[in-house]
């Protein structure tokens, strides 16, 4: 390996999609994630990064060398560590104290139940998994979120019927979700959310059933996030930090 004043680093955790991306000269921690940068030598590794406050504390680096125990780096405002490297080894870098807080208008379908005249249950049912659209089969539950998820609540009914679930709003910005019903592309009911429990029934054909938010909302209110503008790594240096 050849030393390089610009360390190439390697994401070896990340918490989600998205929890780091490059960004200028380093990289910005944005969830729970690790990077590792091979370091080729003895030398100082400087590192400069700008923080994104939230909550009630700074948001903070992780650094573990070899074996020594990890230090940690507060980042309240920019700032440059620089740290003394022995001699060859790994470098890792953890953001571990992420924070976020949002204000999501959600909509949760519970007890999902077809009943045909000559047949029971789905013969299909599809939700993408993004930005907190969940579907849990098990127990016949789907929690939507998205305003325009890859793959839609879709249910595929085992014939003409009569489809039942129970629903419940949650709030994003003071209102309730508003959900759309379509078979054929067209609505077939529009449901008006409240934060009770609420039982809906309707009769169906045996075309694909599709469920979404009308007027979906997210907006974050806290986000804590880390971003390292710029990592330069000097080797064989005589400077004494």
């Amino acid at each position: 390996m050849v030393c390089s004043d610009s360390p190439i680093f390697s994401p070896i955790y990340k918490n989600e999609e998205g929890s780091i991306s490059s960004e200028d000269d380093g990289f910005s921690f944005k969830s729970t994630s690790v990077v590792q940068i091979q370091l080729c030598s003895a030398g100082v590794l400087s590192i400069t990064g700008t923080p994104d406050l939230a909550g009630n504390e700074p948001p903070r680096l992780t650094v573990s060398i070899g074996t020594a125990a990890p230090i940690d780096y507060a980042f309240s405002r920019a700032r440059t560590i620089h740290i003394k490297i022995h001699d060859e080894r790994d470098v890792f870098f953890a953001f571990l104290n992420d924070y976020y807080r949002s204000d999501i208008r959600k909509a949760v379908l519970s007890e999902i139940d077809f009943e045909g005249s000559s047949c029971k249950g789905f013969q299909n049912t599809e939700l993408s998994r993004e930005k907190g659209d969940k579907w849990d089969s098990k127990n016949s539950i789907a929690t939507l979120i998205s305003a325009a998820p890859l793959i839609p609540f879709t249910l595929v009914p085992c014939g003409p019927g009569k489809i039942s679930m129970v629903v419940q709003g949650h709030e994003g910005k003071g209102v309730l979700p508003v959900l759309a019903i379509y078979q054929n592309g067209m609505v077939i009911a529009n449901i008006e959310t409240t934060q009770y429990l609420r039982q809906v029934k309707m009769l169906v054909s045996d075309a694909p059933i599709t469920i979404v938010i009308r007027n979906p909302y997210v907006g974050t209110l806290a986000d804590r996030n880390l971003h390292i503008r710029h990592v330069e790594f000097i080797p064989n240096t005589a400077v004494d930090y």
